[in-house]
């Protein structure tokens, strides 16, 4: 496990938005994973992961602000806060892992254009109407997330939205999406009601919807 930053003990984690500026980038990458088990595999020397430029898959700008995290089937086990992703984050991802933890779509970084967090075990709802703008790649299939999905309040950007195999129910409206959108996938889920295919954007080239109970 890394070493916990003296303060953190002073840190409310249950609370909702953190404010997140005014921590230092190595700080939040602790408390970002400081519940995972094996941290070994980010960290190759746990005593010593004071120098973000040594974490694996950690990427950094020219402010020295983290920028991306790719953490693609690095068997990581444990619950990850998605709330302590550093504000410069771009890129984020973390598929194919065994990963634990809801995703509090508010406190996402303002600058998030993908995040991939397929294959694990994310669960809770989650806020479509909070994801930044920004998000142009959401994955976040194969997960165990509840909830109904508004899709008519997705970012205006977005071309590329997987949802699929999670435990998703109720209705979606489908005549609302995000004119960019081109790949959408909400199929294995619970989702019902009647669908209206009349009104998707031109230029959407997948979309799949089997394994739900829709009718129409």
């Amino acid at each position: 496990m890394l070493p916990y930053v003296h303060f953190m003990r002073t840190i409310d984690q249950s609370l909702g938005k953190v404010d997140k500026s005014s921590f230092s980038q190595l700080t939040l990458m602790e408390i970002l994973v400081k519940n995972i088990q094996n941290t070994v595999r980010i960290v190759e020397n746990p005593e010593d992961s004071s120098d973000l430029t040594e974490w694996l898959g950690v990427k950094l700008n020219a402010d020295l602000d983290v920028y991306s995290i790719d953490w693609t089937m690095y068997g990581l086990d444990g619950t990850i806060d998605l709330r302590w992703v550093p504000l410069a984050t771009r890129i984020l991802i973390l598929q194919f892992n065994n990963l634990f933890g809801s995703i509090d779509t508010e406190s996402l970084p303002a600058s998030l254009r993908e995040m991939h967090l397929p294959d694990n075990n994310f669960n809770g709802e989650i806020d479509c109407r909070q994801f930044p703008e920004s998000l142009v790649h959401i994955d976040l299939a194969n997960n165990r997330l509840t909830g109904q999905l508004p899709l008519e309040s997705l970012p205006h950007r977005l071309r590329v939205l997987y949802l699929h195999q999670n435990l998703f129910s109720g209705a979606v409206d489908l005549t609302r999406l995000p004119l960019s959108i081109k790949k959408l996938a909400i199929c294995v889920n619970l989702l019902d009601g009647l669908l209206d295919l009349t009104q998707l954007p031109e230029g959407i080239e997948e979309l799949y919807l089997q394994e739900n109970d829709f009718v129409g």
